[in-house]
This record gives structure tokens, C-alpha cells and sequence, in this order.
């Protein structure tokens, strides 16, 4: 059993297997952005933290044999280098038939060019990690990064090594999403205009306390390992996820700077997956009609529509609306007719909160994942 070390030095580079060269193996690449510039402060080891939590992600779903794990801790402004960064990923040598996963923690920003992490040496542009990636030739190139996505800094934050048992053979979920996919994955943890931000200091001692989204889908995935699971579901269950988490840790919004507006969520943004639905299509996938101005009484719940898979704010699991419940309010808004559900739905953002009178159980509060 390998454990991850806090590494002195400026750069940190392991591999922890060499994989069978018949399997159909994961390289994964996890960088992590603690070098002076990036002033974390206190929050360094949040950084840290992510890297402890992709490294039981990736042990937790496949066996050593299988997966080239490569971490690199940047703890020195002269190493904190796109360059160096592009060419770590160059060195990888997928196969054709391999997976090739590089994930992402530190500061990150966006201009007219686009999306990218802000390193001491300069801009990593995230098209320009990609079109490395796919250089590699992989069956499947995965990006996925834990930082912010707007013109301001964010925060972001790790414990002792942690025991992880190897499993003998791949977990269903990554034989699924990581084996049998193909194509670009491209995920951040916020979206356009937004700030990515850690679990507060005051939540420490609750389990995982690193960056929210690092922290949400290390928990999907160990609720999930042993199912097969499409990317689609993953970024919609864990999407909802950190919706309510940021709203949890920060009921009143978050700043990155003092002085600075509140944000008030934190929506993760997908550009592509396999299998990502077209931008058409239901937004909700309800029919209902009028309830003499006490709301609208849903009619009907489209299969596989979003409205099958809302999040129940306070029991804290996924659940399916259903005919005869009565929809009365959308992002705090009441909603008295059709006409007037419709405009909440298309002013809403893509996570939107939806209110529900049931006359079985009463009230709820649910998350909607629009589909466009």
C-alpha cells in the first residue's frame, strides 16, 4: 500500500502502478496549486485535501494493476508553470483503448479567451489541457478541475493519508463511466460568472473539508461504486449536490473578497459528456393545468425527464415528482397559473428550487436540474 506523502519538495511527481499492458487501464494525472503566488493561507491544506480525496477516488475503483496515478503537489511558484503542467500530460502514454484523467485543484479564472487555472508563471488555458489530452489519443479524455470560473480569486482545501483497501477487480462504476465511455469529459466545478469555494473552516471535524465539489463527488462516488452509472447521471446527481451544499455552508451567500457582492450559488458546469442530452427538448418534463389559483396540479411526469430525478431538500435524496401533487412555488416565487409557471421556469437558473404541496405528505422543497 503506496500512501500519499506531504511532499518538501517544489514539485511532486508519483506513480504509484505501472498497469497491465493487455487491460483496459485509467491514467490519471491530479495536480494540485499550493505554491506561494497562490497565497491560500490557512486554506492551503484544503488543497492538499483534494489531492487525499482524488487519490481514494481513483484507489476505491480500481486495482493498482490497472491504474497509472501520477499527483503533483506545486509548492513552489517556480514549478506552478503551465508549461511543466502540458508536459506531465504529454508524458502520459495511454493506449488507444485507455482512459486518460487529468483533475484539477487551485485558482482559476476567465477572460475573452476562456476558462482557465491561474498559475505563477501564467494562464493554463483549459482548451489548451484538453487539446493535450487528446493529443494522447485515449478512448476517453476526462477533465475535470475544482475551481473558480469568473474575473475574482476563490478559495479552495487535506488530512492524513488515508488506508484505502485496493479493490481485486474495477468497481462497476468506473468499469461504466471510466472503461466503457468514450469521448471528452469536461467539467468545472462552477460555472461562468462564479466562484468555486471550500467547505468553511467552521464545518472542519464533519468528514471530508476540502473544496466542495472535490468533497461532493468523492461522495457520490462511494455511495455509488458498486452500480453502473452513466455520466449523465453522475453530473446531474452531483450537480444537485453541490447546489445544496454551497446553500447549506453559506445560507447567506459567500464572498471571494471583502467588500465584495455575496455569491449565492455555485452551480457546476458541464460542457460536454457522453451521452449529454441535446439542448432541446422538456425543460422539466411536467404537464399540468390550473389549480383555481392555488398553484398548478401536475397532470403527468415525462419518463427520464428532469422532473424524475429532483432532489428533496430536507431528506436529502433524489425522488420523482408525481400526478396529483400540486406545484406552488418556483425559486421562492408563488406560482398562481400555467402562464406563470412557465415564466418562473424560463427566468429560473438550470438548478432551479421548486415548491410541492402534496396532499399525502404535505410541503417540500425540491432541486430541479433544467435540461437546457
Amino acid at each position: 500500500m503506496v500512501e500519499l506523502k506531504r511532499w518538501g519538495l517544489a514539485l511532486a511527481y508519483l506513480i504509484l502502478a505501472v498497469p497491465s499492458a493487455l487491460a483496459q487501464n485509467v491514467h490519471a494525472v491530479v495536480i494540485g496549486d499550493m505554491s506561494p503566488s497562490a497565497q491560500w493561507g490557512k486554506y492551503t491544506s484544503k488543497i492538499n485535501l483534494d489531492l487525499t480525496t482524488w487519490y481514494v477516488f481513483f484507489h476505491e475503483n480500481m486495482p493498482e494493476n490497472r491504474l497509472v496515478y501520477q499527483s503533483f503537489g506545486i509548492e513552489e511558484d517556480d514549478s506552478s508553470d503551465p508549461r511543466l503542467v502540458l508536459e506531465m500530460i504529454r508524458e502520459m502514454s495511454p493506449s488507444p483503448n485507455d482512459s486518460l484523467v487529468v483533475c484539477y485543484s487551485g485558482h482559476g479564472g476567465a477572460d475573452d479567451v476562456g476558462h482557465y487555472f491561474q498559475l505563477a508563471k501564467g494562464k493554463l488555458y483549459r482548451k489548451d489541457v484538453l487539446a493535450a489530452m487528446q493529443a494522447r489519443q485515449p478512448r476517453l479524455a476526462v477533465l475535470l478541475s475544482d475551481c473558480c470560473n469568473s474575473r475574482s480569486d476563490g478559495y479552495q482545501m487535506v488530512a492524513a493519508a488515508p488506508r484505502v483497501d485496493e479493490p481485486k477487480t474495477v468497481t462497476p462504476l468506473f468499469q461504466s463511466l471510466m472503461l466503457e465511455s468514450k469521448g471528452i469529459v469536461d467539467i468545472n466545478s462552477s460555472s461562468p460568472g462564479e466562484s468555486s469555494f471550500f467547505t468553511p473552516l467552521k464545518s472542519e471535524g464533519m468528514g471530508l473539508e476540502g473544496s466542495i465539489f472535490t468533497s461532493e463527488i468523492a461522495k457520490w462516488a462511494a455511495a455509488h461504486k458498486n452500480r453502473r452509472v452513466s455520466w449523465y447521471e453522475m453530473v446531474h446527481d452531483v450537480s444537485l449536490q453541490v447546489h445544496t451544499a454551497f446553500k447549506d455552508y453559506y445560507p447567506k451567500g459567500a464572498a471571494v473578497a471583502k467588500g465584495q457582492p455575496s455569491q449565492l450559488q455555485q452551480n457546476v458546469y458541464a460542457t460536454t459528456f457522453p451521452g449529454m442530452p441535446d439542448k432541446t427538448g422538456t425543460r422539466a418534463g411536467i404537464v399540468a393545468r390550473d389549480f383555481a389559483g392555488r398553484g398548478v396540479v401536475i397532470l403527468e411526469v415525462a419518463a427520464k425527464s428532469p422532473a424524475t430525478q429532483v432532489y428533496d431538500v430536507k431528506a436529502k435524496r433524489f425522488v420523482s415528482l408525481k400526478p396529483q401533487q400540486v406545484v406552488t412555488s418556483i425559486q421562492g416565487v408563488s406560482v398562481t397559473n400555467v402562464e406563470s409557471l412557465l415564466k418562473l421556469i424560463a427566468d429560473a437558473p438550470q438548478i432551479m428550487r421548486i415548491g410541492i404541496r402534496d396532499t399525502q405528505s404535505g410541503d417540500h422543497e425540491f432541486l430541479l436540474r433544467k435540461r437546457y
